[in-house]
């Protein structure tokens, strides 16, 4: 079986196929019984980058605030029982 490394034909191929420019990590991940899902990492051109700020002019930026993490490790009390 031959080892397919990120340098090789096929990885650009693949990332062509799906219109992926400046591709620097695509996973593809196949399941039995699964439907199939890609995660790429790529780094846009200057020229989509500008068409994010007038996106996000549409949204607030809110901050949340701090949920207290619950636990899922057993609570211990030195009361007796």
């Amino acid at each position: 079986m031959a080892v397919i490394d990120g340098n090789s034909k096929v990885c650009k191929e693949i990332a062509d196929a799906f219109g992926i420019k400046n591709c620097s990590m695509l996973n593809i991940h196949l399941e039995v019984g699964r439907i199939v899902s890609i995660t790429a990492k790529f780094y846009p051109e200057e020229e989509d980058l500008k068409k994010l700020g007038p996106i996000l002019k549409n949204y607030q930026l809110v901050e949340k605030t701090p949920e207290k993490k619950k636990s899922n490790l057993p609570t211990w009390s030195n009361e007796a029982y």
